[in-house]
C-alpha cells in the first residue's frame, strides 16, 4: 500500500454539502495523485473538509447529553452527496473516571430524522472524527479522517473497500462450549431483556500507540473510535456494551521495545500474545477490576481470543488480541471485520464459515461467509470482500445462551415493548423450484424494525470446493445470509436471479436432492441507548426427491404475443406437486412491468392439472410475465420469457467487437476505455452478454466493468482467481457458472453484478468497456472482447386506421366520458379500461349500428391516468383517459 503524505493540494472546487447556521462539512476535489492514492487505499464516495471550529460548535451542545430526550440535532453528509438530519447523545465508551480525565474524547448515537431507519455512532477527539451509519436496505457508511492531514475526511461505504490479500487469521481454537451451548435451530429465540455492561481491559502494543502518535492519549483516542463501532453493533444485535475500566491507561504502552509483548516477527502475530495479556492484566489490572481483557497490535496479520466464551472467568477471560496485516489498526475493516469478530469469540460465538469445519454446529454460511464471525475476504471461497457489520442467528443464539449464565456484568431491564415473530408453517416443496419465505410480527410498531431470513444448517461433510452453494450438496448451506431490510420476505434465491432464470449461483442456489432445510427468521428493532433486542422464529422447508422441478412450459417462447380480450393457454410441469399439502391447486397471476409485481389474478384456485385457458385483460405491454402459485405452499413459478400483449415483436442479436488489445495499465485506479456504438433503431435491450480474452499475472488485480448508453454499469470481473496467470477465455451471462481460474478453454461464467440490469433500455447510443489494475507489480491484456446486445422491437398489435375519427371527451374528465366514431363493423363494441399496471376497472359490452355515440359515467375510479381499449372484432383503439 502506498502510504499517503498529504500537505493537500486542494483544487478549490469547495461544494457546501450542509445547510446547518454555520457549514460544518464542505465537499472538496483533490489533485489527481492524490486523489488516486486514496482511491488505492479505499474506494470513496467523496472528500470533505471538516470546518472544525464550527464543528466544535455544534458538538459543544451536545457534550455530556446522554439521554434521547436531551438529545443535539447535527446533519452528516450521506453516501449520495447530500446531507442529512440526526438527533444525538453522548454515549460514551469510558468508565466516568476516565470520561472526566479524558474529556475530549467523545463518542455519540444517534437516530435519523431525515431517515427514521438509520443509526449513527461516531467519536470525537483532537484526532478527528470517525462515523458509521447503519440503515434499512442499504451498506454501512463510514466518515474516516485522511491519516497525515488536518481536516480532510472521506466518505465510503462499507462494499467499496479494499481488504488486501489475507489481513486476518483468527487462530482461536473452535473448542465447542458446554453442552448448555445446544439446539440453535430451536423453535422461538427471543432476547431476555437485559441489557449486560461489561468492563473492558482495553491494552495495546508500543506499535499500536506509535501509529496513533505515540501518546497514551492519542491510542485511547483510537481505542474509543474502534469502541464506538463495535458497541454500535453489539447494542443492536446483542444487548450488551464493553466500557473501558478507569485504569486503563497503565495497560496502554508507548514503547515497543519495553512493553511487555513479544515483537512481530514475518506476517503472524506471535501466539505468545494471549497469555502475556493475560499476565499483564492480572499483575497490573487485578482479576476483579475487568470483565474482559483484549489487546490491540498495530501489524502482524493475526487474531485470537484464547478461548470462547470466558468472558468473567478469571485467567482466562483477557487473553484476546488483534493485530492487522496491513499496518492499519483502524477503520472499519479493523473495528468490524476483526476486532468484533475476537470479541465474538470471547462472549461464546464461534465460526460460522463453512469453507473449513470445526464440529461446533455453527457452519451455517456458505464458503467464507459473510458476517461478522464468517471470513469474508480471506478465504479460497469468498462470499465477499468484507464482512458485513451483524452476527448472524446462530452466533447471537450462541451469545444469547452463554451470557444468561453469567454474573459478572451489570444487567438493567430494558423497559421498551416488547414485541413477537412467527416464522410461519413447515412446507414440502419440489425439488430445484424457487421459493419464499413471509413472517409474521407483534408489537413491531417503528419504521426502524429490520428483517433477515437465514438458512440455519451446519455442514457435516461439505467444506472446501464443496461449500459453495451447490445444488445437490447433501449438507450445509444451500444459501448466503443478506443483511436485514424492512421487508418480511425473502425469495430463494433472490427475485432479480429467478427473472433472469439464474437458479443456482456460487452463494444461492436451490435443492436439486431431497433434504430438509432449516430457515430463521429474525427481528431487530434497532434500539439505542442500551435497549436492542431481537426476536427469532425458525421453520423447516423439506425438499421432496421424488416431486418437481415446477416450471412453467407456456408462454416460453421469444417474441410471443397475446391479442387484449383473447383466450390463451398456460401449461406447466406439475412432476407430482399436486400432492404437496396446499398445492393441488393454483392461482395464475399476470404481470405487465416485467415480473416486478403482479396484480392482475388471470384465475384462481385452479386445479393444479399442469393446463389452464385464461382471457387476456384489455391492456398492452411489452414485459409480461405469467406467475403460477399454489394456493396454500410457499414454492411458484415465473415464465422465462417475458412476453407482449397487444403489441408484436421482433427480435435480433449483434455483436459489436472493442478495439484490442487492450494493454491493463498496471497498478493505476484509472480506468483503461474502450467505445463502441450501437446503431438507433433496433429497439429495447432483452439480453446482454460479454466474450473476453483476458490475460494477467495477478487476476485478482483487475477490474472490469460494461457501461450502457444510460451511463448504468455493470462490474464484469471483480478480483477474481488471485495469482491466476493463465489467458482465461469467458464468455459473461448471466446463466452462466462460476469461474475456473485453471481453464484456459471458453467457459461461460456469471459476471459479478446482473447483465440483466441492462434490460428494457435503448441500446442505442455509446457503450463503454473500462478495465483498470487495482494494485501495482503485474500487468495483463485484454486480447479480445466484443458484447452481443439483444434488442426487440415492438409494434401495436392491430394497427388503428380510424384513429382520428374516434372523439373521446371530456379528457381530462370528473368520472364520465362521450365516446363517438363512426366506421366500425355492425355488431358488438367492447370497451374496457384499465389502470397502468393493467388491473380492470371497467369493461362492457355495447350494440353497434355503424355510428356509436355513448356517455359512459365510470364510477368510483380513482383519479389517475388509464388506457381505454375499443374493440370490435377487427379493429382495436387504445386512448390514453386521466380522472381528475
Amino acid at each position: 500500500m502506498k502510504k499517503i503524505v498529504v500537505g493537500i493540494l486542494i483544487f478549490c472546487a469547495s461544494i457546501p454539502i450542509l445547510a446547518q447556521e454555520q457549514e460544518v462539512w464542505k465537499r472538496i476535489v483533490l489533485s489527481t495523485d492524490i486523489q488516486r492514492q486514496l482511491m488505492e487505499e479505499r474506494p470513496f464516495e467523496a472528500i470533505f473538509e471538516l470546518q472544525k471550529s464550527n464543528w466544535s460548535k455544534v458538538m459543544a451542545s451536545a457534550k455530556g447529553k446522554n439521554k434521547e430526550n436531551a438529545a443535539t440535532t447535527i446533519d452528516l453528509p450521506n453516501v449520495k452527496g447530500v446531507s442529512e438530519q440526526f438527533l444525538v447523545w453522548e454515549t460514551s465508551n469510558f468508565d466516568p473516571l476516565l470520561q472526566a480525565q479524558f474529556p475530549s474524547i467523545r463518542s455519540f448515537s444517534g437516530k435519523g430524522i431525515t431517515d427514521p431507519s438509520a443509526r449513527v455512532f461516531f467519536s470525537t477527539s483532537e484526532q478527528g472524527v470517525q462515523t458509521m451509519i447503519l440503515r434499512n436496505n442499504s451498506q454501512a457508511e463510514f466518515i474516516e479522517p485522511v491519516k497525515g492531514t488536518a481536516n480532510t475526511y472521506v466518505l465510503y461505504r462499507s462494499d467499496k473497500t479494499d481488504k488486501g490479500v489475507l489481513p486476518l487469521s483468527c487462530s482461536t481454537d473452535e473448542v465447542a462450549l458446554s453442552k448448555r451451548i445446544t439446539n440453535i435451530s430451536a423453535k422461538t429465540t427471543v432476547s431476555d431483556r437485559v441489557f449486560r455492561t461489561f468492563r473492558l481491559a482495553l491494552s495495546c502494543t508500543g506499535e499500536y500507540t506509535l501509529y496513533h502518535g505515540g501518546t497514551k492519549e492519542g491510542a485511547l483516542a483510537a481505542m474509543n473510535a474502534t469502541m464506538t463501532r463495535v458497541n454500535g453493533v453489539f447494542n443492536r444485535d446483542l444487548a450488551l456494551r464493553l466500557v473501558i475500566i478507569p485504569n486503563n491507561l497503565d495497560v496502554i504502552y508507548t514503547n515497543a521495545t519495553s512493553d511487555p509483548y513479544d515483537p512481530v516477527v514475518g506476517s503472524n502475530a506471535p501466539d505468545t500474545w494471549n497469555q502475556q495479556l493475560q499476565n499483564t492484566l492480572t499483575s497490573t489490572i487485578g482479576e476483579a477490576n475487568y470483565d474482559i481483557g483484549h489487546l490491540f497490535g498495530a501489524s502482524g496479520g493475526g487474531g485470537n481470543a484464547g478461548c470462547i466464551g470466558c468472558v468473567c472467568e478469571n485467567g482466562r477471560k483477557g487473553s484476546a488480541f488483534t493485530s492487522p496485516s496491513n499496518n492499519k489498526p483502524e477503520g472499519d475493516l479493523f473495528d468490524i471485520d476483526f476486532v468484533a469478530h475476537e470479541f465474538g469469540h470471547q462472549l461464546g460465538a464461534t465460526h460460522t464459515f463453512s469453507h473449513d469445519i470445526e464440529g461446533t454446529d455453527t457452519n451455517v454460511e456458505p464458503g467464507s461467509g459473510s458476517t461478522i464471525m464468517g471470513y469474508a475476504g480471506i478465504t479460497d471461497y469468498n462470499v465477499q470482500a468484507d464482512s458485513d457489520d451483524y452476527f448472524t442467528y446462530a452466533s447471537i443464539a450462541q451469545i444469547q445462551e452463554n451470557l444468561v449464565t453469567k454474573t459478572c456484568p451489570v444487567q438493567a431491564s430494558i423497559t421498551t415493548s416488547s414485541f413477537a415473530v412467527n416464522a410461519g408453517s413447515d412446507y414440502t416443496i419440489p425439488k430445484s423450484t424457487p421459493f419464499l419465505l413471509k413472517g409474521t410480527t407483534s408489537g413491531t410498531t417503528t419504521s426502524a424494525f429490520t428483517y433477515v431470513w437465514e438458512q440455519n444448517d451446519t455442514a457435516i461433510t461439505t467444506f472446501g470446493a464443496k461449500s459453495l452453494a451447490i445444488a445437490d450438496k447433501p449438507d450445509g448451506p444451500l444459501f448466503r445470509s443478506f443483511p436485514p431490510t424492512a421487508s418480511l420476505t425473502r425469495y430463494f434465491p433472490s427475485y432479480d436471479k429467478v427473472l433472469v432464470n439464474r437458479f443456482n449461483s456460487e452463494w444461492e442456489s436451490l435443492a436439486s436432492i431431497g433434504r430438509t432445510l432449516t430457515f430463521v427468521f429474525t427481528a431487530r428493532d434497532n434500539a439505542l441507548a442500551g435497549s436492542g433486542q431481537t426476536a427469532s422464529d425458525a421453520t423447516r422447508i423439506t425438499v421432496s426427491n421424488t416431486v418437481g422441478p415446477f416450471e412453467i412450459t407456456a408462454p416460453n417462447d421469444v417474441d410471443v404475443s397475446w391479442a387484449p380480450g383473447s383466450t390463451q393457454t398456460i401449461t406447466w410441469n406439475v412432476n407430482g406437486s399436486n400432492t404437496l399439502a396446499g398445492a393441488s391447486a393454483v392461482n395464475i397471476k399476470l404481470s405487465t412491468d416485467g415480473g416486478l409485481t403482479f396484480p392482475a389474478t388471470l384465475i384462481a384456485n385452479t386445479p393444479n392439472d399442469g393446463s389452464q385457458s385464461v382471457e387476456v385483460p384489455f391492456v398492452s405491454a411489452l414485459e409480461c410475465r405469467i406467475l403460477v402459485e399454489p394456493v396454500n405452499s410457499v414454492f411458484y413459478a415465473i415464465n422465462p420469457i417475458p412476453f407482449a400483449i397487444g403489441y408484436t415483436t421482433v427480435s435480433a442479436c449483434n455483436t459489436y467487437n472493442f478495439a484490442a488489445p487492450i494493454v491493463i495499465t498496471d497498478g493505476s485506479s484509472q480506468y483503461v476505455n474502450r467505445e463502441i456504438v450501437v446503431p438507433s433503431g433496433l429497439g429495447v435491450i432483452k439480453e446482454v452478454t460479454v466474450d473476453l480474452v483476458i490475460s494477467h499475472a495477478y487476476l485478482s488485480d483487475v477490474e472490469l466493468e460494461l457501461v450502457s448508453p444510460t451511463k448504468q454499469t455493470v462490474r464484469l470481473l471483480q478480483r477474481i482467481c488471485g495469482a491466476t496467470n493463465e489467458t482465461l477465455r469467458l464468455k459473461l451471462d448471466d446463466s452462466g457458472a462460476v469461474v475456473d481460474c485453471a481453464n484456459t478453454t471458453t467457459q461461460v461464467i456469471t459476471p459479478a453484478d446482473l447483465l440483466s440490469g441492462f434490460n428494457g433500455q435503448d441500446a442505442a447510443g455509446t457503450w463503454l468497456l473500462r478495465v483498470r489494475d487495482r494494485f501495482g507489480g503485474d500487468s495483463g491484456t485484454v486480447s479480445a472482447a466484443s458484447v452481443t446486445v439483444c434488442t426487440k422491437k415492438a409494434t401495436l398489435g392491430v394497427r388503428d386506421t380510424m384513429v382520428d375519427a374516434v372523439r373521446l371527451f371530456p379528457n381530462p374528465s370528473k368520472g364520465s366520458c362521450t365516446i363517438q366514431f363512426a366506421g366500425f363493423a355492425k355488431g358488438v363494441v367492447r370497451i374496457a379500461m384499465t389502470d397502468l399496471l393493467g388491473r380492470n376497472v371497467y369493461r362492457n359490452e355495447f350494440a353497434n349500428t355503424g355510428t356509436f355515440d355513448e356517455t359512459i359515467d365510470f364510477k368510483n375510479v380513482a383519479a389517475g391516468v388509464y388506457l381505454l381499449t375499443l374493440e370490435d372484432g377487427e379493429k382495436k383503439i387504445v386512448r390514453k383517459v386521466i380522472f381528475e
